[in-house]
């Protein structure tokens, strides 16, 4: 089994500006009105476009400063709670282009979500995978059977050779353009048990992902994702660390995430 991951912590903006937004909240389903201190673009960012793998991934790893973490693929640690992160910028390799093309003709659906009796349309389309259901803004999603996609059993099959890992659930996430994100959240639900491993392939436009630990006011991270790109976050980093992918309204392309887990119940 293979676990690897990092540390970095991005300087404070020098101005920050305060917005209202409505920010989904996966795993609680509620779209909650918050004062919100983006991360500054003019802050560093992690840059990840590198096209080379790292020669060994080991159990744990060191901590990474920022500057080593410009290089392309990297595997450290978090913090000292046990909090990995690994990444591999061309991991789908040659097949991006081709898996991106066919992804676009899953079964997309527009989900909803109900706060105080009002019906919000989530800013993405979804769809899911796998062998279990699980329950998500007080309702119960059915999974999809693989048989369904190929492709998703293809890549499925080259991320658990890559991570040495198991899934048996993938959610799959359409960014049609910038509009569309995802707030501050954690996948720290039950049904993934104790300190879960979440694999992400990214298809498509590049897009910021950040980290920030616990609920904010701690250390914060900014990840570009390339097209074709796999993150894995294991360890303690669902109890630890919250991760969003926020809006960038000059964007038109679009980017599918694909999110691999293990759901235990």
């Amino acid at each position: 089994m293979v676990h690897s991951n990092f540390k970095t912590q991005l300087a404070s903006a020098s101005q920050l500006q305060s917005s209202l937004d409505y920010s989904l909240v996966i795993g609680r389903g509620l779209f909650r009105p918050r004062q919100q201190a983006p991360i500054s673009d003019t802050l560093p960012t992690v840059s990840m476009v590198a096209r080379r793998k790292p020669a060994s991934v080991k159990q744990g790893g060191h901590r990474l400063s920022q500057e080593q973490l410009t290089g392309g693929a990297f595997h450290g640690i978090l913090d000292s709670n046990g909090s990995f992160l690994q990444y591999w910028p061309d991991f789908a390799g040659s097949k991006a282009d081709s898996w991106l093309r066919r992804l676009q003709s899953l079964p997309w659906g527009q989900g909803k979500v109900k706060v105080f009796g009002k019906d919000y349309d989530e800013p993405r389309l979804t769809c899911y995978f796998g062998e279990k259901a699980y329950k998500y803004s007080n309702r119960i999603i059915e999974p999809l059977p693989w048989s369904r996609s190929p492709v998703l059993q293809e890549i499925k099959a080259l991320v658990e050779n890559m991570t040495g890992e198991s899934f048996n659930s993938v959610l799959c996430n359409r960014y049609r353009n910038g509009e569309d994100a995802m707030g501050w959240h954690s996948d720290n639900e039950q049904v993934y048990g104790p300190k879960p491993t979440i694999a992400s392939v990214t298809l498509g436009a590049e897009r910021d992902f950040d980290l920030r630990e616990g609920k904010g006011g701690g250390a914060r991270l900014r990840v570009r994702l390339a097209h074709g790109s796999l993150l894995v976050m294991s360890g303690a980093t669902q109890e630890c660390w919250q991760h969003s992918l926020p809006r960038r309204k000059a964007l038109k392309d679009e980017r599918i995430n694909l999110t691999f887990r293990r759901i235990m119940q």
